[in-house]
């Protein structure tokens, strides 16, 4: 386990709660200011500054992710940035629907305001674009970081088989030894009988010669 790399992300996980309970809180206390539309806004635009930092928190949890080499603690500090990023996206819908509401209220109590809802709107379009980028550069993160991952995999999978080619080889040598040496021993005992027979051979002639000497 990298252990540097997942102490900071510890610390980016808390961060995130912290900032995940201040954007709720900032929503909360937006919703209750019916009467001053100043007020209200004034809530959501701190709420959007902190949607932003949780945003660039999460890029840099992703960045601890891919640096992490302990394949259980790389896969649950995925789930964890997965989860978070449901989160942030919920509490971003919570934004803008607030927001949305603010403007039409606005309107309704301001004619006048017409035009600058259009123009809002025009702004709103321009965000769910980039919203569908992000999202866009998130799945793609998440694709880099299961490619790293099934690349590590590979990684790990090729030293193991590398390793049992090089088992599989040195017990081949083995074999070839061993099978060198049988021979020797199989050509030695093939020696040995021969020399056998022919002092065997050796000893009948003697005996019987002695025999013949003995008899004449």
């Amino acid at each position: 386990m990298n252990s540097a790399s997942s102490d900071i992300f510890d610390a980016y996980d808390d961060d995130f709660n912290g900032l995940a309970r201040d954007i709720s809180s900032k929503l909360s206390h937006a919703s209750t200011y019916e009467e001053s539309h100043e007020k209200k806004l004034q809530e959501l635009r701190r709420a959007s500054q902190i949607l932003t930092q949780a945003q660039d928190l999460i890029k840099q949890m992703d960045v601890e992710v891919r640096s992490e080499t302990d394949p259980g603690t790389k896969k649950s500090m995925n789930e964890k940035v997965g989860e978070y990023r449901k989160t942030l996206a919920a509490l971003r819908r919570d934004h803008d629907e607030l927001v949305r509401s603010e403007e039409h209220a606005q309107l309704v109590d301001d004619p006048a305001l017409e035009q600058r809802n259009r123009l809002m709107e025009a702004n709103h379009r321009l965000e769910r674009g980039s919203d569908r980028i992000r999202h866009a550069m998130e799945v793609a993160a998440d694709a880099e970081s299961t490619a790293l991952e099934i690349t590590d995999e590979l990684n790990r999978n090729r030293e193991m088989i590398e390793g049992i080619h090089a088992r599989v080889h040195a017990v081949s040598g083995l074999t070839d030894q061993a099978r060198r040496v049988i021979h020797g021993m199989s050509k030695r005992e093939v020696q040995q009988k021969i020399i056998l027979w022919f002092v065997g051979l050796i000893l009948v002639g003697v005996v019987g010669g002695i025999i013949y000497l003995v008899a004449s």
